[in-house]
Protein backbone atom coordinates (compact mmCIF):
# COMPACT_ATOMS: atom_id res chain seq x y z
CA UNK A 1 0.00 0.00 0.00
CA UNK A 2 1.17 3.33 -0.85
CA UNK A 3 2.12 5.77 1.96
CA UNK A 4 0.54 9.59 0.99
CA UNK A 5 1.10 12.61 2.27
CA UNK A 6 -0.52 13.27 5.56
CA UNK A 7 -3.09 15.96 5.91
CA UNK A 8 -3.05 15.64 1.87
CA UNK A 9 -6.27 14.31 -0.39
CA UNK A 10 -5.83 12.37 -3.54
CA UNK A 11 -6.81 14.54 -6.83
CA UNK A 12 -6.47 14.25 -10.34
CA UNK A 13 -3.34 15.12 -12.05
CA UNK A 14 -4.33 13.57 -15.77
CA UNK A 15 -7.83 12.32 -16.62
CA UNK A 16 -8.05 10.05 -20.07
CA UNK A 17 -8.63 11.67 -22.82
CA UNK A 18 -9.75 10.99 -26.42
CA UNK A 19 -7.65 8.37 -28.34
CA UNK A 20 -7.36 6.09 -32.07
CA UNK A 21 -5.21 3.28 -32.87
CA UNK A 22 -5.01 0.87 -35.61
CA UNK A 23 -6.92 -2.82 -35.11
CA UNK A 24 -4.14 -5.47 -33.67
CA UNK A 25 -1.93 -1.93 -32.22
CA UNK A 26 -1.51 -0.53 -29.03
CA UNK A 27 -2.70 2.47 -27.55
CA UNK A 28 -2.01 4.13 -23.51
CA UNK A 29 -5.27 5.17 -21.82
CA UNK A 30 -3.23 7.76 -19.13
CA UNK A 31 -4.68 8.33 -16.11
CA UNK A 32 -2.49 9.94 -13.50
CA UNK A 33 -3.11 11.01 -9.61
CA UNK A 34 -1.92 13.44 -7.19
CA UNK A 35 -1.39 11.78 -3.50
CA UNK A 36 -2.79 8.22 -4.51
CA UNK A 37 -3.59 6.41 -1.94
CA UNK A 38 -6.71 4.55 -3.11
CA UNK A 39 -6.59 1.57 -5.88
CA UNK A 40 -6.79 2.21 -9.30
CA UNK A 41 -9.52 0.54 -11.55
CA UNK A 42 -11.03 0.80 -14.97
CA UNK A 43 -13.99 -0.13 -16.98
CA UNK A 44 -15.19 0.45 -20.71
CA UNK A 45 -18.35 1.07 -21.59
CA UNK A 46 -19.47 0.20 -17.94
CA UNK A 47 -17.90 -3.05 -17.86
CA UNK A 48 -14.65 -3.57 -15.27
CA UNK A 49 -11.45 -4.68 -16.97
CA UNK A 50 -9.07 -6.23 -15.13
CA UNK A 51 -5.73 -6.41 -16.41
CA UNK A 52 -4.60 -9.24 -18.31
CA UNK A 53 -1.05 -10.37 -19.42
CA UNK A 54 -0.74 -9.63 -22.92
CA UNK A 55 -3.62 -7.38 -23.25
CA UNK A 56 -4.27 -4.90 -20.47
CA UNK A 57 -1.13 -4.42 -18.77
CA UNK A 58 -0.37 -1.48 -16.16
CA UNK A 59 1.57 1.37 -18.09
CA UNK A 60 3.08 3.21 -15.08
CA UNK A 61 4.05 2.71 -11.04
CA UNK A 62 0.73 3.08 -9.33
CA UNK A 63 2.52 3.38 -5.91
CA UNK A 64 3.55 7.00 -7.03
CA UNK A 65 0.45 8.01 -8.70
CA UNK A 66 0.40 6.43 -12.38
CA UNK A 67 -2.71 4.23 -13.04
CA UNK A 68 -1.88 4.55 -16.98
CA UNK A 69 -3.34 1.18 -18.81
CA UNK A 70 -1.80 -0.23 -21.99
CA UNK A 71 -4.04 -2.09 -24.30
CA UNK A 72 -2.68 -4.61 -26.76
CA UNK A 73 -3.91 -6.09 -29.70
CA UNK A 74 -6.76 -3.55 -29.91
CA UNK A 75 -9.78 -5.02 -31.18
CA UNK A 76 -12.76 -3.60 -32.13
CA UNK A 77 -15.73 -5.38 -30.60
CA UNK A 78 -13.75 -6.06 -27.24
CA UNK A 79 -11.41 -2.33 -27.14
CA UNK A 80 -13.91 0.31 -28.61
CA UNK A 81 -16.18 2.52 -26.58
CA UNK A 82 -16.03 4.69 -23.22
CA UNK A 83 -13.06 4.32 -20.74
CA UNK A 84 -13.33 5.33 -17.23
CA UNK A 85 -10.75 5.18 -14.72
CA UNK A 86 -11.43 5.67 -11.37
CA UNK A 87 -9.53 5.33 -8.01
CA UNK A 88 -11.26 4.35 -4.57
CA UNK A 89 -11.27 6.31 -1.57
CA UNK A 90 -8.07 6.83 0.59
CA UNK A 91 -9.92 4.69 3.21
CA UNK A 92 -13.48 4.29 4.64
CA UNK A 93 -13.10 7.30 6.45
CA UNK A 94 -12.67 9.50 3.39
CA UNK A 95 -14.59 10.83 1.04
CA UNK A 96 -11.77 10.93 -2.14
CA UNK A 97 -12.70 8.64 -4.46
CA UNK A 98 -12.58 9.84 -8.01
CA UNK A 99 -13.82 9.05 -11.08
CA UNK A 100 -13.01 10.25 -14.43
CA UNK A 101 -15.22 11.27 -17.95
CA UNK A 102 -15.42 8.55 -20.22
CA UNK A 103 -12.75 8.78 -22.58
CA UNK A 104 -13.43 7.22 -25.85
CA UNK A 105 -10.94 4.52 -27.44
CA UNK A 106 -11.40 4.67 -31.24
CA UNK A 107 -10.62 1.19 -32.80
CA UNK A 108 -10.22 2.36 -36.38
CA UNK A 109 -12.01 -0.25 -39.06
CA UNK A 110 -11.48 0.67 -43.10
CA UNK A 111 -14.40 1.97 -44.98
CA UNK A 112 -15.72 -0.95 -47.67
CA UNK A 113 -17.04 0.90 -50.32
CA UNK A 114 -17.32 3.81 -52.25
CA UNK A 115 -18.88 5.09 -55.57
CA UNK A 116 -21.02 7.96 -57.10
CA UNK A 117 -23.91 9.14 -57.48
CA UNK A 118 -25.93 12.13 -59.60
CA UNK A 119 -29.16 13.21 -58.35
CA UNK A 120 -29.92 10.37 -56.46
CA UNK A 121 -29.23 7.76 -58.81
CA UNK A 122 -26.16 5.67 -59.25
CA UNK A 123 -23.18 6.17 -61.48
CA UNK A 124 -21.06 2.98 -62.64
CA UNK A 125 -17.27 3.61 -62.55
CA UNK A 126 -15.58 5.63 -64.84
CA UNK A 127 -18.87 6.29 -66.50
CA UNK A 128 -20.05 9.73 -68.35
CA UNK A 129 -21.90 12.52 -66.03
CA UNK A 130 -23.85 14.59 -68.51
CA UNK A 131 -24.31 18.01 -67.58
CA UNK A 132 -25.35 21.31 -69.34
CA UNK A 133 -23.25 24.51 -68.37
CA UNK A 134 -23.88 26.96 -66.80
CA UNK A 135 -25.93 24.93 -64.40
CA UNK A 136 -25.69 23.31 -60.92
CA UNK A 137 -25.43 19.59 -60.54
CA UNK A 138 -25.45 17.83 -56.76
CA UNK A 139 -22.89 14.66 -56.93
CA UNK A 140 -23.11 12.25 -53.88
CA UNK A 141 -20.07 10.04 -52.34
CA UNK A 142 -21.02 7.05 -50.43
CA UNK A 143 -18.77 5.64 -48.59
CA UNK A 144 -19.80 2.03 -46.06
CA UNK A 145 -18.12 1.28 -43.22
CA UNK A 146 -15.45 2.87 -41.31
CA UNK A 147 -14.33 3.40 -37.60
CA UNK A 148 -14.23 6.56 -37.49
CA UNK A 149 -15.83 7.76 -40.10
CA UNK A 150 -13.89 8.38 -43.11
CA UNK A 151 -13.05 11.66 -44.61
CA UNK A 152 -14.56 12.05 -48.44
CA UNK A 153 -12.75 14.50 -50.77
CA UNK A 154 -13.26 15.91 -53.80
CA UNK A 155 -11.57 16.86 -56.99
CA UNK A 156 -12.36 18.06 -60.25
CA UNK A 157 -9.69 17.83 -63.27
CA UNK A 158 -7.41 17.27 -60.89
CA UNK A 159 -8.10 20.12 -58.54
CA UNK A 160 -9.48 19.40 -55.17
CA UNK A 161 -13.27 21.15 -54.52
CA UNK A 162 -14.13 22.47 -51.30
CA UNK A 163 -17.88 22.88 -49.55
CA UNK A 164 -19.46 19.61 -49.79
CA UNK A 165 -22.08 18.93 -47.58
CA UNK A 166 -21.51 15.52 -45.28
CA UNK A 167 -23.67 13.35 -43.21
CA UNK A 168 -23.25 9.75 -40.85
CA UNK A 169 -25.81 7.56 -40.65
CA UNK A 170 -24.77 5.97 -37.33
CA UNK A 171 -27.23 3.09 -37.68
CA UNK A 172 -26.47 1.98 -41.34
CA UNK A 173 -22.77 3.14 -41.14
CA UNK A 174 -22.78 5.20 -44.39
CA UNK A 175 -21.39 8.47 -45.05
CA UNK A 176 -22.44 10.67 -47.80
CA UNK A 177 -20.65 13.82 -49.09
CA UNK A 178 -23.18 15.87 -50.98
CA UNK A 179 -20.73 18.81 -54.06
CA UNK A 180 -22.93 20.88 -56.10
CA UNK A 181 -20.61 21.47 -58.78
CA UNK A 182 -21.66 24.13 -60.95
CA UNK A 183 -20.09 23.02 -64.64
CA UNK A 184 -18.71 25.21 -67.26
CA UNK A 185 -17.67 24.40 -71.14
CA UNK A 186 -14.11 23.86 -70.20
CA UNK A 187 -14.79 21.09 -67.83
CA UNK A 188 -15.62 18.90 -70.88
CA UNK A 189 -13.66 15.11 -70.18
CA UNK A 190 -12.29 16.40 -66.82
CA UNK A 191 -12.48 13.51 -64.40
CA UNK A 192 -14.30 13.94 -60.83
CA UNK A 193 -13.33 11.98 -58.35
CA UNK A 194 -14.02 10.98 -54.64
CA UNK A 195 -11.79 9.21 -52.30
CA UNK A 196 -12.44 8.06 -49.20
CA UNK A 197 -9.54 8.99 -46.99
CA UNK A 198 -9.10 6.90 -43.57
CA UNK A 199 -5.70 5.90 -41.75
CA UNK A 200 -6.49 1.96 -41.84
CA UNK A 201 -6.73 2.07 -45.40
CA UNK A 202 -3.57 0.07 -46.53
CA UNK A 203 -4.49 1.60 -50.60
CA UNK A 204 -6.67 4.78 -51.45
CA UNK A 205 -10.47 4.11 -51.68
CA UNK A 206 -11.54 6.17 -55.18
CA UNK A 207 -14.94 6.21 -57.07
CA UNK A 208 -14.38 8.04 -60.45
CA UNK A 209 -16.29 9.65 -63.65
CA UNK A 210 -16.03 12.11 -66.46
CA UNK A 211 -17.93 14.99 -67.19
CA UNK A 212 -19.78 15.03 -70.31
CA UNK A 213 -20.86 18.77 -70.99
CA UNK A 214 -23.64 20.67 -73.22
CA UNK A 215 -23.06 23.86 -74.13
CA UNK A 216 -24.90 27.23 -75.23
CA UNK A 217 -22.99 28.71 -78.28
CA UNK A 218 -20.16 30.94 -77.78
CA UNK A 219 -19.35 33.10 -80.30
CA UNK A 220 -15.92 35.75 -81.06
CA UNK A 221 -16.07 38.47 -83.36
CA UNK A 222 -12.77 39.80 -85.55
CA UNK A 223 -11.79 42.04 -85.68
CA UNK A 224 -13.57 43.07 -82.89
CA UNK A 225 -12.80 46.90 -83.84
CA UNK A 226 -11.53 48.39 -86.87
CA UNK A 227 -12.00 51.97 -88.49
CA UNK A 228 -13.10 52.54 -92.08
CA UNK A 229 -13.24 55.19 -94.09
CA UNK A 230 -16.53 56.26 -96.14
CA UNK A 231 -16.88 54.21 -98.97
CA UNK A 232 -14.94 51.39 -97.78
CA UNK A 233 -16.25 47.66 -97.63
CA UNK A 234 -16.43 46.23 -94.48
CA UNK A 235 -15.85 42.50 -93.42
CA UNK A 236 -16.46 41.17 -89.94
CA UNK A 237 -16.66 37.52 -89.29
CA UNK A 238 -18.32 36.11 -86.14
CA UNK A 239 -17.08 32.58 -85.26
CA UNK A 240 -19.29 30.07 -83.27
CA UNK A 241 -18.40 27.30 -80.79
CA UNK A 242 -21.23 25.38 -79.92
CA UNK A 243 -22.63 21.78 -79.24
CA UNK A 244 -24.78 21.01 -80.79
CA UNK A 245 -24.56 23.53 -84.10
CA UNK A 246 -25.47 26.55 -83.71
CA UNK A 247 -26.99 29.47 -86.00
CA UNK A 248 -25.83 33.08 -86.38
CA UNK A 249 -27.58 36.70 -86.46
CA UNK A 250 -26.37 39.63 -87.00
CA UNK A 251 -28.41 43.14 -85.97
CA UNK A 252 -27.94 46.67 -84.88
CA UNK A 253 -27.22 47.39 -81.48
CA UNK A 254 -30.37 49.94 -80.00
CA UNK A 255 -32.33 49.12 -83.02
CA UNK A 256 -32.24 45.39 -83.06
CA UNK A 257 -32.67 45.62 -87.23
CA UNK A 258 -31.24 42.08 -88.73
CA UNK A 259 -28.81 43.22 -91.02
CA UNK A 260 -27.08 39.55 -92.14
CA UNK A 261 -28.44 35.30 -90.75
CA UNK A 262 -24.66 34.09 -91.69
CA UNK A 263 -21.22 34.38 -90.07
CA UNK A 264 -19.94 36.97 -91.96
CA UNK A 265 -21.58 40.89 -92.20
CA UNK A 266 -20.02 42.46 -95.27
CA UNK A 267 -21.18 46.17 -95.68
CA UNK A 268 -20.12 47.77 -99.01
CA UNK A 269 -19.22 51.11 -99.81
CA UNK A 270 -20.30 52.10 -96.08
CA UNK A 271 -21.64 55.39 -95.50
CA UNK A 272 -21.70 57.53 -92.32
CA UNK A 273 -24.84 56.17 -90.80
CA UNK A 274 -23.72 52.53 -91.24
CA UNK A 275 -21.41 53.26 -88.63
CA UNK A 276 -22.18 51.81 -84.85
CA UNK A 277 -22.10 49.42 -83.13
CA UNK A 278 -23.55 46.20 -84.60
CA UNK A 279 -24.14 42.35 -82.52
CA UNK A 280 -23.18 38.89 -83.42
CA UNK A 281 -25.69 36.81 -81.53
CA UNK A 282 -26.28 32.62 -81.86
CA UNK A 283 -28.10 29.68 -80.66
CA UNK A 284 -29.25 26.04 -80.54
CA UNK A 285 -30.71 23.30 -78.75
CA UNK A 286 -29.18 23.99 -75.23
CA UNK A 287 -29.87 27.60 -75.58
CA UNK A 288 -28.67 31.17 -76.98
CA UNK A 289 -24.98 32.82 -76.85
CA UNK A 290 -23.94 35.74 -75.05
CA UNK A 291 -23.57 38.34 -77.95
CA UNK A 292 -20.37 39.97 -78.89
CA UNK A 293 -20.05 43.02 -80.45
CA UNK A 294 -17.46 45.19 -82.87
CA UNK A 295 -18.12 48.28 -83.46
CA UNK A 296 -17.42 50.21 -86.81
CA UNK A 297 -16.07 53.66 -86.93
CA UNK A 298 -16.49 55.40 -89.92
CA UNK A 299 -14.26 58.24 -90.65
CA UNK A 300 -15.18 61.60 -92.62
CA UNK A 301 -13.83 64.94 -92.74
CA UNK A 302 -15.32 67.41 -90.97
CA UNK A 303 -18.46 69.55 -91.75
CA UNK A 304 -19.36 72.85 -89.73
CA UNK A 305 -23.07 72.36 -88.22
CA UNK A 306 -23.41 75.67 -85.85
CA UNK A 307 -22.05 78.98 -84.59
CA UNK A 308 -23.08 81.11 -82.31
CA UNK A 309 -24.60 83.72 -80.92
CA UNK A 310 -24.67 85.61 -84.14
CA UNK A 311 -22.39 86.19 -87.40
CA UNK A 312 -22.80 90.06 -86.74
CA UNK A 313 -21.82 91.05 -83.21
CA UNK A 314 -21.82 94.42 -81.60
CA UNK A 315 -20.35 94.29 -78.05
CA UNK A 316 -18.86 97.24 -75.63
CA UNK A 317 -15.61 98.30 -74.97
CA UNK A 318 -14.39 96.15 -71.78
CA UNK A 319 -17.26 93.56 -71.92
CA UNK A 320 -17.24 89.93 -72.51
CA UNK A 321 -18.10 87.65 -75.71
CA UNK A 322 -18.66 83.85 -75.97
CA UNK A 323 -18.30 82.14 -79.39
CA UNK A 324 -18.63 78.91 -80.08
CA UNK A 325 -18.47 76.54 -82.96
CA UNK A 326 -19.91 73.01 -83.89
CA UNK A 327 -18.29 70.43 -86.11
CA UNK A 328 -19.44 66.84 -87.23
CA UNK A 329 -16.30 64.37 -88.05
CA UNK A 330 -15.01 61.69 -87.44
CA UNK A 331 -12.53 61.25 -85.33
CA UNK A 332 -13.83 64.44 -83.77
CA UNK A 333 -12.38 67.07 -84.70
CA UNK A 334 -10.24 69.78 -83.16
CA UNK A 335 -11.10 73.25 -82.91
CA UNK A 336 -8.79 76.38 -83.56
CA UNK A 337 -10.16 80.06 -84.18
CA UNK A 338 -8.42 82.61 -86.10
CA UNK A 339 -9.04 86.51 -85.80
CA UNK A 340 -9.05 88.22 -88.78
CA UNK A 341 -7.72 91.61 -89.21
CA UNK A 342 -5.95 94.16 -91.90
CA UNK A 343 -2.49 92.63 -90.80
CA UNK A 344 -3.70 89.40 -91.53
CA UNK A 345 -5.41 86.32 -89.20
CA UNK A 346 -4.37 85.64 -85.39
CA UNK A 347 -4.40 82.20 -83.64
CA UNK A 348 -6.90 83.41 -80.80
CA UNK A 349 -7.60 80.05 -79.29
CA UNK A 350 -8.36 76.09 -79.05
CA UNK A 351 -11.77 74.69 -78.00
CA UNK A 352 -14.77 74.53 -79.63
CA UNK A 353 -15.88 77.94 -77.35
CA UNK A 354 -13.91 80.90 -77.25
CA UNK A 355 -14.42 82.94 -74.51
CA UNK A 356 -12.94 86.83 -74.93
CA UNK A 357 -13.14 88.56 -71.66
CA UNK A 358 -12.68 92.95 -71.15
CA UNK A 359 -12.92 93.08 -74.91
CA UNK A 360 -10.82 95.99 -76.28
CA UNK A 361 -10.77 97.69 -79.78
CA UNK A 362 -7.98 95.11 -80.52
CA UNK A 363 -10.18 92.60 -80.30
CA UNK A 364 -12.33 93.64 -83.28
CA UNK A 365 -12.31 91.77 -86.48
CA UNK A 366 -13.42 88.74 -88.10
CA UNK A 367 -13.47 85.79 -86.53
CA UNK A 368 -13.11 82.15 -88.46
CA UNK A 369 -13.53 78.36 -86.47
CA UNK A 370 -11.36 75.91 -88.05
CA UNK A 371 -12.21 72.37 -87.14
CA UNK A 372 -9.62 69.52 -87.79
CA UNK A 373 -8.89 66.06 -88.01
CA UNK A 374 -6.57 63.38 -89.67
CA UNK A 375 -7.84 60.23 -91.98
CA UNK A 376 -5.21 57.99 -92.92
CA UNK A 377 -2.49 60.49 -91.80
CA UNK A 378 -3.85 63.50 -93.89
CA UNK A 379 -4.82 66.58 -92.40
CA UNK A 380 -9.05 67.66 -93.06
CA UNK A 381 -10.20 71.04 -92.36
CA UNK A 382 -13.15 72.59 -93.05
CA UNK A 383 -13.58 76.60 -92.17
CA UNK A 384 -16.55 78.59 -90.96
CA UNK A 385 -18.33 81.13 -92.26
CA UNK A 386 -16.84 84.52 -90.36
CA UNK A 387 -18.14 85.92 -87.04
CA UNK A 388 -17.69 90.05 -87.61
CA UNK A 389 -17.18 91.46 -84.29
CA UNK A 390 -17.42 95.66 -83.28
CA UNK A 391 -16.49 97.16 -80.56
CA UNK A 392 -17.83 100.10 -79.36
CA UNK A 393 -16.96 102.35 -76.37
CA UNK A 394 -15.12 105.25 -75.26
CA UNK A 395 -12.11 106.35 -76.27
CA UNK A 396 -8.63 104.33 -75.47
CA UNK A 397 -5.35 106.08 -75.76
CA UNK A 398 -1.77 103.63 -74.79
CA UNK A 399 -0.87 105.17 -71.35
CA UNK A 400 -2.04 108.88 -69.66
CA UNK A 401 1.31 110.98 -71.12
CA UNK A 402 4.04 110.93 -73.03
CA UNK A 403 7.47 112.96 -74.16
CA UNK A 404 9.30 113.99 -77.07
CA UNK A 405 12.31 116.34 -77.80
CA UNK A 406 12.49 118.53 -80.60
CA UNK A 407 15.25 120.84 -81.99
CA UNK A 408 14.63 124.56 -82.01
CA UNK A 409 13.79 125.86 -85.59
CA UNK A 410 12.39 122.69 -86.82
CA UNK A 411 8.90 121.10 -87.20
CA UNK A 412 7.73 119.55 -84.26
CA UNK A 413 4.96 116.64 -84.48
CA UNK A 414 2.91 115.90 -82.12
CA UNK A 415 1.31 112.54 -82.98
CA UNK A 416 -1.17 110.46 -80.63
CA UNK A 417 -2.94 106.90 -82.07
CA UNK A 418 -6.13 106.54 -79.86
CA UNK A 419 -8.75 104.58 -80.55
CA UNK A 420 -12.73 105.13 -80.59
CA UNK A 421 -15.80 103.70 -81.67
CA UNK A 422 -17.79 105.86 -82.62
CA UNK A 423 -15.32 108.52 -83.43
CA UNK A 424 -14.72 110.87 -80.43
CA UNK A 425 -14.94 114.58 -80.72
CA UNK A 426 -11.24 115.98 -80.84
CA UNK A 427 -9.91 119.02 -79.56
CA UNK A 428 -5.70 119.89 -78.77
CA UNK A 429 -4.74 122.14 -75.77
CA UNK A 430 -1.81 123.99 -76.04
CA UNK A 431 -1.75 125.48 -72.47
CA UNK A 432 -0.28 128.93 -72.05
CA UNK A 433 1.75 130.97 -75.12
CA UNK A 434 4.68 132.39 -74.47
CA UNK A 435 4.30 132.54 -71.01
CA UNK A 436 1.08 133.73 -70.70
CA UNK A 437 -2.07 132.81 -68.82
CA UNK A 438 -4.52 131.87 -71.72
CA UNK A 439 -5.45 128.62 -72.95
CA UNK A 440 -5.48 127.93 -76.72
CA UNK A 441 -7.96 124.59 -77.91
CA UNK A 442 -7.98 123.23 -81.40
CA UNK A 443 -10.30 121.04 -83.18
CA UNK A 444 -9.22 119.41 -86.42
CA UNK A 445 -8.10 121.19 -89.53
CA UNK A 446 -7.76 124.06 -87.21
CA UNK A 447 -4.54 126.24 -86.73
CA UNK A 448 -3.24 129.21 -84.51
CA UNK A 449 -0.46 131.14 -85.04
CA UNK A 450 2.39 128.13 -85.80
CA UNK A 451 0.49 125.36 -84.35
CA UNK A 452 -1.98 123.26 -86.52
CA UNK A 453 -4.20 119.88 -85.74
CA UNK A 454 -4.07 118.11 -88.97
CA UNK A 455 -6.47 115.33 -90.32
CA UNK A 456 -6.23 112.48 -88.46
CA UNK A 457 -5.02 109.23 -90.60
CA UNK A 458 -5.84 105.65 -90.20
CA UNK A 459 -4.10 103.69 -87.33
CA UNK A 460 -2.48 100.29 -87.59
CA UNK A 461 -6.23 99.24 -86.26
CA UNK A 462 -9.68 98.80 -87.30
CA UNK A 463 -11.10 101.99 -85.42
CA UNK A 464 -7.89 103.55 -84.57
CA UNK A 465 -6.49 106.46 -85.63
CA UNK A 466 -4.09 108.83 -85.58
CA UNK A 467 -3.57 112.93 -84.39
CA UNK A 468 -1.16 115.25 -84.82
CA UNK A 469 -0.53 118.54 -83.77
CA UNK A 470 2.01 120.23 -85.67
CA UNK A 471 4.35 122.97 -84.19
CA UNK A 472 6.02 125.01 -87.01
CA UNK A 473 9.88 126.06 -86.66
CA UNK A 474 9.49 125.30 -82.84
CA UNK A 475 10.92 127.75 -80.27
CA UNK A 476 12.52 127.58 -76.42
CA UNK A 477 9.05 129.14 -75.45
CA UNK A 478 7.29 125.61 -77.40
CA UNK A 479 8.12 123.31 -74.47
CA UNK A 480 5.64 122.91 -72.44
CA UNK A 481 2.97 120.00 -71.92
CA UNK A 482 0.05 119.62 -74.81
CA UNK A 483 -3.25 117.75 -73.87
CA UNK A 484 -5.29 115.58 -76.50
CA UNK A 485 -8.75 115.85 -75.91
CA UNK A 486 -11.25 113.07 -76.82
CA UNK A 487 -15.12 112.67 -75.97
CA UNK A 488 -17.90 110.37 -77.46
CA UNK A 489 -21.40 109.23 -76.07
CA UNK A 490 -19.42 106.75 -73.90
CA UNK A 491 -16.80 108.83 -72.27
CA UNK A 492 -13.95 111.16 -71.93
CA UNK A 493 -10.45 110.29 -72.59
CA UNK A 494 -6.89 112.76 -72.37
CA UNK A 495 -3.62 112.02 -73.26
CA UNK A 496 -1.12 114.77 -71.78
CA UNK A 497 2.37 115.24 -74.41
CA UNK A 498 5.28 117.45 -72.89
CA UNK A 499 7.67 118.86 -75.76
CA UNK A 500 11.23 119.96 -74.70
CA UNK A 501 12.60 121.88 -77.51
CA UNK A 502 16.48 121.96 -77.33
CA UNK A 503 19.08 123.58 -79.01
CA UNK A 504 21.26 122.21 -82.10
CA UNK A 505 24.92 121.69 -81.52
CA UNK A 506 27.03 124.55 -82.87
CA UNK A 507 29.14 123.84 -86.25
CA UNK A 508 32.45 124.37 -84.63
CA UNK A 509 31.67 121.76 -82.46
CA UNK A 510 30.85 119.42 -84.39
CA UNK A 511 34.22 119.44 -86.53
CA UNK A 512 36.29 119.35 -83.23
CA UNK A 513 34.65 116.34 -82.60
CA UNK A 514 34.87 114.33 -85.94
CA UNK A 515 38.72 115.82 -85.88
CA UNK A 516 39.36 114.82 -82.09
CA UNK A 517 38.30 111.21 -83.55
CA UNK A 518 40.41 111.40 -86.79
CA UNK A 519 43.63 112.15 -84.54
CA UNK A 520 43.37 109.27 -81.87
CA UNK A 521 42.83 106.83 -85.00
CA UNK A 522 45.80 107.97 -86.83
CA UNK A 523 47.62 107.69 -83.53
CA UNK A 524 46.19 104.28 -82.90
CA UNK A 525 47.69 103.25 -86.21
CA UNK A 526 50.81 104.19 -86.02
CA UNK A 527 51.53 102.57 -82.38
CA UNK A 528 50.45 99.69 -84.34
CA UNK A 529 52.80 100.14 -87.36
CA UNK A 530 55.87 100.62 -85.08
CA UNK A 531 55.31 97.43 -82.46
CA UNK A 532 54.78 94.97 -85.66
CA UNK A 533 58.40 96.23 -87.01
CA UNK A 534 59.74 95.95 -83.86
CA UNK A 535 59.21 92.02 -83.55
CA UNK A 536 60.34 91.66 -87.40
CA UNK A 537 63.84 92.95 -86.44
CA UNK A 538 64.14 90.66 -83.31
CA UNK A 539 63.22 87.58 -85.51
CA UNK A 540 65.98 88.31 -88.04
CA UNK A 541 68.76 88.64 -86.09
CA UNK A 542 67.37 85.29 -83.73
CA UNK A 543 67.98 83.65 -87.64
CA UNK A 544 71.58 83.77 -87.82
CA UNK A 545 72.17 83.44 -84.34
CA UNK A 546 70.68 79.84 -84.72
CA UNK A 547 72.33 78.89 -87.78
CA UNK A 548 75.59 79.90 -85.99
CA UNK A 549 74.82 77.16 -83.62
CA UNK A 550 74.04 74.68 -85.64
Amino acid sequence: MAVGVVGATQHWEEEPGYREVNPGGAVVMLCRVKNKLGECRWERDNTPIAAFTGKYEWAGDRTKGDCSLRILNANFDYDNGGWVCQVTASSFRERDTLISQAANLVVRAPPTSVHLAKDSLAVREGASLVAVAGEGVTLECKSEGGNPPPALRWSVGGSAREGAEEEIDPETGVTVSRLVLRVVRSDQGREVTCEAAHPALQQALIATARLQIQYAPLVSVSPAQHSYVEGDTVDVTCATDAEPAASVLWYRAGSGHIVARQPLLRLEGVTREQAGEYVCSANNSVGTSQPDTVNIAVQYAPTIKALAPALQLHRLLRSKVELSCEADGSPSPSYTWLQHTDEGAIPRGEGRLLVLLSLDYQDQGRYECRASNFIRGEKRTANSQHIALNVTGPPRMHGDSSEMSVVRGTDALVRVEFCSDPMPKLSWQLGGLEGGQSKVILNTGTEHDRFRVMEEEAGTREDCYLSTLRIQAADIGDSREYVLNLENEHGIQQHRVQVTVREALALHTLVGGVVGGLLTLIVLVVVICCCRRTCCSKEKSLKPDMERSV
